[in-house]
């Protein structure tokens, strides 16, 4: 399982070690890994007990949680402050998450190859990041894939390797630019 925060990150990693101590509780118990949903689902409880009473500040980050189960295949789920939570194929979170919902709207399509997603990933924080340049000094991407053996593996883009993304997306898409002008 891997998460991803916008807001608050003081209070992302006070959910995500409530996350974690929550999923080891689970696979002491019961001898297997935690499904995504109830460990989205337990922490979303957390979360909205602290807008039930007074004198408990609620937190105040949005979250996104990928994950993988073998029943499930891979899932992500949206958790917000409120303690609300949904499961999706793709979203987003942040300052321009209307923007680039309204893109994946429009671009996503199910089984995207690996690089048609990193390229709409691209596309998406093209369109929407509030800076005029997109390297890999203001971003991260991450993957989570199958390997060849068919283990899920998560991996963090090294910069050169984003940046080499970019610069290629950025060739192959230069035409468009122009016409948005």
């Amino acid at each position: 399982t891997c998460y991803c925060c916008c807001s608050i990150t003081s209070d992302a990693n006070i959910l995500v070690d409530d996350a974690q101590l929550n999923a080891a509780r689970y696979k002491y118990r019961y001898q297997s890994q935690m499904p995504l949903e109830m460990c989205v689902h337990d922490t979303c409880n957390y979360t909205q007990s602290f807008t039930q009473f007074g004198g408990l500040r609620p937190f105040g980050v949005s979250m996104l949680w990928a994950g993988y189960t073998k029943q499930d295949g891979f899932q992500l789920f949206h958790s917000d402050p409120s303690g609300n939570y949904a499961e999706w194929l793709a979203t987003a979170i942040g300052s321009n998450a209307k923007s680039a919902k309204s893109i994946l709207k429009e671009d996503y399509e199910n089984n995207l190859s690996k690089d048609d997603a990193i390229d709409l990933c691209i596309k998406i924080l093209t369109k929407t990041m509030d800076s005029p340049t997109l390297d890999a000094d203001k971003l991260e991407m991450c993957l989570m894939a199958k390997d060849k053996d068919g283990n899920v593996k998560y991996r963090q883009m090294k910069p050169k390797e984003l940046n080499d993304r970019i610069k290629k997306y950025q060739e192959a898409h230069k035409d468009e630019d122009k016409d948005d002008d």
